[in-house]
């Protein structure tokens, strides 16, 4: 007598076909996880060629591949781009840099370096953006500008010069140095000896009206120190120490 076909029920089929999914996903993840744990060890994939790339005035070079050197720890997978990265962009001539990979063992590190635009007192120095640097070692700087203020006033001391500088462009002298006190009070010392106060109000209007009455104060002689702190007007030393008062008209 032929044996009666036994039918699953939907539900033994629905649970056979979860078993067996459940069992591929768990070899497959795995084997993914080892994979990952053999590629992210320390030994795996090892980096066979560094390439340092950068236009280096200040910077050396040596300093750039000594820190690589020393923070390239793991392999292709394994090493920690971000360590790395803050590393190199720890030396004080460092601007900007970017770390890249190219499969399957180069790694390319993009220096961009610090441009001065003049020092910061007496050991450091800014750039364009008011970011202040310590170099350790001195290196010949092209800049012979001098900025000064209190901690924390670099980018308006920056902003301030910048903004000096660009209306300056008709005046035969140039600014040597800038300075900010505490108390606000902007000095500005030219490159021919001429010390100026502009003082810590109004400021714009008195740098307009000293640019304006420059020429005619030097065609008398040569002055040695102009306060513009006044409100209808300026002082002015000679270098022979005779001081005059100067009414202005704006």
């Amino acid at each position: 007598m032929a044996k009666k076909a036994v039918r699953q029920s939907p539900v033994s089929i629905l649970n056979a076909w979860w078993s067996t999914w459940l069992m591929v996903a768990f070899l497959t993840s795995g084997a993914l996880v080892a994979s990952w744990v053999y590629l992210t060890s320390p030994g795996q994939l090892p980096f066979k060629s560094v390439s340092i790339q950068g236009e280096f005035e200040y910077l050396d070079r040596a300093d750039v591949e000594r820190r690589v050197e020393e923070y390239l720890e793991g392999g292709f997978v394994s090493l920690d781009m971000d360590t790395l990265r803050a590393a190199i962009n720890d030396l004080p001539w460092v601007a900007d840099v970017a770390i890249r990979r190219q499969w399957p063992d180069t790694l390319h590190v993009q220096v961009t370096e610090q441009s001065p635009l003049a020092h910061w007192g007496d050991k450091a120095f800014v750039n364009l953006q008011g970011d202040v640097f310590i170099p350790e070692k001195t290196r010949d700087v092209a800049s012979s500008i001098y900025l000064m203020g209190p901690e924390g006033s670099s980018y308006t001391v920056v902003e301030q010069y910048l903004a000096l500088r660009s209306s300056a462009v008709s005046l035969p002298i140039r600014i040597k140095s800038l300075s900010l006190n505490q108390y606000g009070e902007w000095h500005v010392k030219f490159d021919d000896g001429l010390d100026l106060e502009l003082g810590s109000e109004a400021v714009t209007q008195r740098w307009n009206r000293f640019t304006k009455y420059y020429s005619q104060v030097v065609a008398q002689k040569k002055p040695q120190r102009i306060d513009m702190r006044y409100e209808h007007g300026f002082a002015v030393r000679w270098s022979d120490e005779a001081v005059i008062e100067v009414k202005a008209n704006g």
